[in-house]
């Protein structure tokens, strides 16, 4: 692994300073209901890459399905950590079951996700999502361990047949991915222009495979802004999206809002 990453810059400050809080999750934008340190994050990290990388190869596309809090950011490293590209996607929530289940379906059918990390809450329906899920045993090989984990796959009749491409794609639960994981972990060969993760906009349209050229058709202006593991905290990124971010609100306000001058 060579150059400034997204991975050398935890795993340093995991070495450098351990204890210190890195994320914090706000339960209801204001009070605090879980941390994670360096360290803590560093770990889940490896150990998630680990699996990972017994299952894929790099550069493979991995959807991540999670409600809101601090999982999510652990599998979003893990993937880092494992060369996987990510692509975070609205977790399925029973009060938007018929928007989010097929905007899910036409993400993982235009990336080609191999894979689908999620919680432990939601294969268990603790959420309240309605989706049923079946248990198989899988057999890895972990830096020459074997290892057994579950995957689960989507079932259930008829919301399993409208999804047929999540369907038959397995979903892991990062929380039951073992800890000590983490000691077998070996770093990628990336570098900054290493693709890191995708981001479908909500201009994405599911019904229509070109649906973000169509709103390029309609007038809508695209903007492109680079960003890799290299480039997020590097110049000149930060100011290019800045002042592209800037132009836009000043537009929006000089044309679409006057009454606010």
């Amino acid at each position: 692994m060579s150059d400034r990453t997204l991975v050398n810059l935890l795993h340093n400050r995991a070495s450098q300073q351990p204890d210190e809080t890195a994320y914090t999750f706000l339960v209801d934008g204001e009070n605090e209901s879980a941390n994670l340190t360096y360290r803590s994050l560093d770990a889940k990290a490896r150990a998630i890459a680990v699996y990972l990388e017994s299952r894929l190869s790099p550069g493979e596309r991995v959807l991540l399905v999670y409600p809101q809090g601090l999982e999510a950011i652990a599998a979003f490293f893990g993937c880092l950590y494992a060369g996987v590209v990510a692509i975070p996607a609205p977790a399925p929530e029973a009060a938007r079951m018929k928007r989010v289940l097929p905007r899910l379906e036409a993400i993982a059918a235009d990336a080609g996700a191999s894979l689908i990390l999620t919680s432990a809450s939601l294969l268990a329906n603790s959420d309240g999502n309605h989706l049923m899920f079946k248990a198989k045993s899988s057999v890895s090989r972990l830096n020459g361990r074997v290892s057994l984990l579950l995957n689960y796959y989507l079932v259930g009749g008829e919301i399993a047949q409208k999804i047929p491409q999540i369907a038959t794609i397995p979903w892991i639960a990062t929380e039951k991915i073992p800890s000590q994981l983490a000691a077998q972990w070996q770093q990628p060969e990336i570098n900054g222009d290493t693709l890191a993760y995708l981001q479908y906009t909500n201009y994405f349209d599911p019904m229509q495979p070109n649906g973000w050229n169509n709103w390029v058709d309609g007038g809508i202006e695209v903007i492109g802004v680079p960003g890799r593991h290299g480039t997020y905290h590097n110049e000149p990124h930060v100011p290019v999206l800045a002042e592209k971010l800037n132009a836009c609100l000043e537009e929006v306000d000089g044309v679409l809002l006057p009454e606010r001058r």
